[in-house]
């Protein structure tokens, strides 16, 4: 595979040529339409990424794609979102993007949580400096397990019963004619 990315060639002279466009969601808004009329009557492998910001900003992003595609190729291209904290899965459609002849928009959400989106970073250290730490929800532990009063009594059974019998494990008691004996006598050495 042969690669054209920003300008420049990537890969051996004699593969198959790839063309690949990566665009920020403000420079889509303005120019995209454009660029994907261009990229769909182009006839090879070729894939746009777009940068989209979290999951509420590029809602309309599909819209605005599936809009520019000219009619005659609308079977060649195809349009796929994927989320920027799932770095498996936007390579899985990177690489179907390079075999797919045609043209594959690849809409890639930042988060959740946000990494790259400096508004929602900022919002989220204020909050961080208004409560004093950081709200997370770390364990999730229902609450028949962690309290006795709220499981169901048969369960609350079982778990006696096993306690009992892990107690009586820990004891042996022997009964009848064959106990030993403990006798104070010294053993020579």
């Amino acid at each position: 595979v042969r690669w054209w990315m920003n300008g420049q060639w990537f890969g051996p002279a004699e593969g198959r040529t790839v063309v690949n466009e990566v665009w920020t969601e403000s420079n889509f808004r303005r120019v995209g339409a454009a660029a994907v009329r261009q990229a769909a009557h182009a006839g090879s492998a070729w894939f746009i990424v777009l940068a989209a910001g979290p999951p509420p900003s590029g809602v309309d992003l599909e819209g605005l794609v599936a809009g520019a595609i000219p009619a005659d190729r609308a079977e060649h291209v195809r349009v796929i979102r994927r989320r920027g904290g799932m770095p498996g899965e936007v390579r899985r459609a990177l690489r179907d993007a390079s075999a797919f002849i045609g043209l594959t928009v690849v809409i890639v959400e930042d988060g959740p949580p946000a990494r790259f989106d400096v508004a929602f970073i900022e919002h989220a250290i204020r909050a961080i400096d208004r409560v004093g730490y950081q709200e997370s929800q770390r364990i999730t532990w229902p609450a028949d397990r962690a309290c006795v009063i709220r499981q169901p009594s048969d369960m609350k059974r079982r778990e006696l019963i096993a306690v009992e019998e892990a107690a009586q494990g820990d004891r042996v008691q022997l009964h009848g004619r064959n106990a030993p004996r403990v006798s104070r006598r010294s053993v020579p050495n």
